[in-house]
């Protein structure tokens, strides 16, 4: 779902995605993430 949505909509940058099945989720106990952040070319 994540992937079709940033084809559909050309979001052309890096776009990172962890959750539970990473490392670093599993590192921290992160079983959900519930909200995406959007961060611009400015920072």
């Amino acid at each position: 779902m994540f992937r079709r949505f940033v084809k559909k909509h050309r979001l052309n940058w890096p776009q990172v995605r962890l959750g539970a099945q990473s490392e670093v989720g599993a590192d921290y106990g992160i079983k959900d993430v519930s909200v995406y952040i959007l961060v611009g070319p400015d920072g």
